[in-house]
C-alpha cells in the first residue's frame, strides 16, 4: 500500500537569506517523494483525458445548490482515494456583461451582488491531487460543471459550444454541462455517474400537454396552414358555382326577355361578355386565395414561435433573478394561451372569409 498523502497546503514556500547574486531564491515544498517528483510534474503538464456530456432541459440553481454539489464531490473523493483538495472556483456571469469569480465556496454562499442585474451562468471547477493504486506519485484531476439558461455571446467559455449556443439562442431553454479532466478512466466514469444522478434531479418535469404543444409545434401550425388552405378552396369552390348560377341566369334572364328585340339582345349579350365579368371575378379569386395563404402563414407564425417556448431555467443569485422568475413564468404562460387563441383565430378567419366570398364577391 502507498504511503498515504500528508496534509499539506497546495504549496508551502521557504525563503533563505539571500544569495551572493543578492536575489531571493525561494523553494517548494510539494507532497510527493523526490523519485516521484518527474512522475508528478509530467502528470500535471501532461494531457489528460476528458468526458464532456451535456444536459438539457428546465431547472433552478441557487446557493445551496452549489454547496450540495460541492459536498458531494468531496466526500465521494475523500471515500475512494487518497487525495488532496487544491482549489474551488465559482464565476457568475450576469445579464450586464460582467462577471464574478470567487476562489472558495465559503466566498460564493457569503457574496451578496447588490447591483439589479440577472445571474444568467454559473461556472464551477474543483480540482484535486488524487493518489491511485497504481501511480506513484499523485495526479492532478479536475472536475468543472456549468450552467447557461440564456444565450449570450459573452459567455465566451471553451465549453459553450457552437450547438448549445444556437439552440439555446433560437428557442431558449437550460443547458447543464459536466466536463471532467482524469487520467484514470474508472474515476472519471464514477464521478459522471454521482453527477448524472444529482444533476437529474434537478431537471424539472414539464406537464405533459405543455410538453406536447411545445414538441409538436411544427406538426400543429402546418395542420393548421392546411386546414386554412382546404377552407378557402371549399369556398372558392362554392363560389365558382355561385358565379356560374348567377351569370347563366343573367343570361337567361336577356335572352327569354320577351319584350326586346333580336339585335337588343344581341347588343346586351355582347355588352355583358365585353365587361369582363369573369375576368373580374378570376381576379377576384386569385386574390382571396393568395390574400388568405397570406394571412395564414403570418398567423401560424406567431403560433408557431408561441408554442415553441422551452421552459426556461434560473440562477438564483440575485434579487433581480427571482424577479426574472416570475416574469417569465408569467410570460410563458401568456404565450399558450395566445397560441391557442391564434390557432381558433386562425380556423374562424377562414371559414369566415370563404363564407363572405361566396355571398358577396362571387355574384
Amino acid at each position: 500500500m502507498k504511503e498515504k498523502l500528508p496534509e499539506l497546503p497546495a504549496a508551502d514556500f521557504i525563503m533563505p537569506a539571500k544569495s551572493d547574486e543578492g536575489i531571493d531564491k525561494g523553494y517548494v515544498r510539494l507532497p510527493v517523494g523526490l523519485s516521484e517528483f518527474g512522475t508528478f510534474i509530467r502528470s500535471l503538464l501532461g494531457r489528460p483525458q476528458t468526458i464532456t456530456k451535456y444536459y438539457r432541459g428546465a431547472y433552478e440553481i441557487t446557493q445551496n445548490d452549489v454547496r450540495n454539489f460541492h459536498e458531494l464531490i468531496m466526500q465521494r473523493i475523500q471515500q475512494q482515494n487518497d487525495s488532496q483538495f487544491i482549489q474551488f472556483t465559482a464565476q457568475t456571469i450576469y445579464s450586464d456583461s460582467s462577471n464574478v469569480t470567487v476562489n472558495s465556496l465559503e466566498e460564493f454562499l457569503t457574496y451578496k451582488e447588490v447591483r439589479p442585474i440577472i445571474s444568467e451562468a454559473i461556472h464551477l471547477e474543483w480540482s484535486y491531487l488524487v493518489q491511485f493504486q497504481d501511480k506513484d506519485a499523485p495526479e492532478k484531476q479536475k472536475i468543472t460543471i456549468a450552467f447557461f439558461t440564456k444565450y449570450r455571446q459573452r459567455h465566451n467559455l471553451p465549453e459553450f459550444n457552437e450547438a448549445a449556443s444556437l439552440e439555446i439562442k433560437s428557442i431558449g431553454g437550460g443547458y447543464i454541462l459536466v466536463k471532467i479532466e482524469h487520467t484514470a478512466r474508472s474515476w472519471g466514469n464514477d464521478i459522471e455517474s454521482l453527477l448524472e444522478k444529482q444533476i437529474e434531479g434537478l431537471l424539472e418535469e414539464e406537464k405533459k400537454i405543455n410538453k406536447f404543444l411545445t414538441n409538436k409545434a411544427g406538426f400543429i401550425t402546418n395542420s393548421i396552414i392546411y386546414l386554412f388552405v382546404i377552407v378557402m378552396f371549399i369556398g372558392l369552390y362554392f363560389g365558382i358555382e355561385n358565379a356560374e348560377e348567377n351569370f347563366t341566369n343573367l343570361v337567361n334572364n336577356i335572352v327569354n326577355e320577351k319584350d326586346t328585340e333580336l339585335n337588343q339582345k344581341l347588343v346586351q349579350l355582347s355588352l355583358l361578355f365585353g365587361e369582363g365579368l369573369w375576368q373580374q371575378f378570376i381576379i377576384r379569386c386569385i386574390a382571396f386565395l393568395g390574400g388568405g395563404y397570406m394571412l395564414s402563414l403570418l398567423i401560424n407564425y406567431w403560433t408557431y414561435y408561441a408554442l415553441r417556448n422551452y421552459p426556461p431555467s434560473f440562477i438564483l443569485l440575485t434579487e433581480e433573478a427571482y424577479k426574472d422568475k416570475e416574469k417569465s413564468l408569467k410570460n410563458r404562460k401568456k404565450k399558450f394561451i395566445s397560441a391557442i387563441i391564434s390557432i381558433f383565430i386562425s380556423v374562424i378567419t377562414s371559414v369566415i372569409g370563404s363564407y363572405i366570398f361566396v355571398k358577396y364577391f362571387s355574384n
